[in-house]
């Protein structure tokens, strides 16, 4: 498996690389810097911690998903 490029929203926040069992994100923005080299189980998993970390950091209240 090869590295992925995380884009959320239409900006490259990370690289995902793939790791047994998941995938660890290390972080390219400030805004996801919290959450670099978290392993994360899916891809999605990632794209959704990115996803509200980018929009906490621009005021936007966080998004809950069902």
């Amino acid at each position: 498996m090869a590295a992925l490029v995380l884009e959320v929203d239409d900006h490259q926040v990370g690289v995902l690389i793939p790791t047994r069992g998941g995938y660890v994100l290390f972080a390219a923005l400030p805004a996801v810097a919290p959450i670099d080299q978290t392993r994360f189980r899916t891809v999605e998993a990632a794209r959704s911690a990115a996803r509200e970390r980018l929009h906490a950091r621009a005021g936007s209240p966080p998004t809950v998903s069902a």
